[in-house]
């Protein structure tokens, strides 16, 4: 009777043990089928956002390449004249003081030519490019008290190197920042108001920065632009006793082609 008691135990545990192994094995089976869905699910969302990210990118139109064009623009011109030894001993006399040192504006308009080459990484562009503009503004001032200089001041020519970071704000409308250098050629003219026959003229060249915001639109290989610069301030030496500086503002247009 003992012996069939035990046996029947064993069968009951045996059985009961079985049942727990095909319970475990399934819920193992869900648990690595559930893990698998939830990769595939992830590497879907993956997939997904590679798709949208190119469908982002890879409608921005290619900037990359050499270019070259033209561009018309308005200058502001802002120039300082300064007769140092007038000045002082001008003392406490205002109007004396504004007649040995004189500020003028000036506006003209200017033309210029340019080429460079560009890089794009995605939606940002950098670029280096090249200029050579003409500015028909002119100054003409007549400063100082005791020895009055009739003063005459303009910019000829000059040669500029124009480094430009932008990113593409739509497809194929670009913003950018630009910081350049330019060299330029003035011509200075000096003339004594009370001795007509005593003048004299330089023609200095100057280095100057300047620093810019503009935007782009392409049409294919065809783009238009438009910029605004702000060139700093530089001295260009002094002229019978007159020190002469000048700075502007330049706002252009233009356009060109990619090749």
């Amino acid at each position: 009777m003992n012996y069939k008691l035990i046996l029947f135990s064993l069968t009951t545990f045996g059985i009961a043990s079985l049942a727990n192994s095909e319970e475990c094995d399934l819920n193992t089976k869900q648990a690595i089928e559930t893990a698998a869905e939830a990769e595939q699910k992830n590497d879907q969302e993956i997939s997904g956002d590679e798709e949208l990210y190119k469908s982002k990118t890879t409608n921005v139109v290619s900037v990359t390449g050499f270019y070259g064009g033209a561009d018309v623009g308005i200058d502001f011109s802002k120039s300082k004249f300064s007769n140092d030894k007038d000045y002082q001993t001008a003392g406490d006399d205002s109007e004396k003081k504004k007649l040995a040192r004189k500020r003028q504006s000036k506006t003209g308009f200017l033309g210029d030519i340019f080429a460079g080459y560009n890089c794009q990484f995605g939606k940002f562009m950098m670029g280096l490019e090249c200029f050579v503009d003409m500015k028909t503004s002119k100054h003409n001032v007549e400063v100082g008290t005791e020895t009055k200089q009739s003063v005459s001041l303009k910019r000829k020519y000059s040669f500029g190197i124009n480094p430009r970071v932008g990113y593409a704000i739509f497809d194929s409308f670009f913003g950018y920042v630009t910081i350049g250098t330019t060299l330029s050629k003035h011509t200075l003219n000096a003339q004594n108001k009370s001795a007509a026959d005593k003048k004299a003229a330089k023609h200095p060249s100057k280095t100057s920065l300047f620093v810019g915001l503009g935007v782009e639109q392409n049409f294919g290989p065809l783009f238009i632009r438009g910029e605004v610069n702000k060139m700093l301030n530089k001295k260009l030496g002094e002229i019978e006793g007159v020190k002469t500086s000048v700075g502007s503002y330049v706002f252009r247009v233009g356009g060109g082609y990619r090749f």
